[in-house]
């Protein structure tokens, strides 16, 4: 029984506390400190929320720079650029994935760094 009582209680609460609020919009005025205080409480939530967000976000990766192209590369013309990578991706097999379908789109340097970067060791 004194859980139903409880739950009446807690109704006729909410309704009177809905209707006041009602009330106060409907006719009710606000002071400039009232409305301070509003935009402070507002700007002390988004605040909050947007240090919540950067907290979620992991960190950047370090940006490293990138090693100098070997000379030995440096010396290739770009068709033997073009067949070295051929021979590469050939001896890697299907484990080779280049995010590159249009080989012409690349310059040479690019090319270059693509080999040092599947092939790092050789000359």
């Amino acid at each position: 029984m004194t859980d139903e009582k409880t739950d009446n209680d807690s109704h006729a609460l909410d309704v009177l506390t809905r209707e006041a609020g009602l009330g106060e919009m409907q006719h009710g005025t606000s002071s400039p400190g009232d409305r301070r205080f509003a935009k402070d409480l507002v700007a002390s939530y988004q605040s909050k929320i947007a240090e919540a967000r950067r907290a979620l976000v992991p960190e950047p990766a370090p940006i490293k720079k990138a090693p100098p192209i070997r000379p030995s590369l440096l010396a290739k013309a770009r068709d033997a650029l073009l067949a070295q990578l051929t021979r590469i991706t050939d001896a890697l097999g299907p484990s080779a994935q280049l995010a590159y379908r249009d080989l012409d789109g690349l310059s040479d340097d690019d090319l270059r760094r693509l080999i040092q970067t599947l092939d790092p060791n050789a000359e």
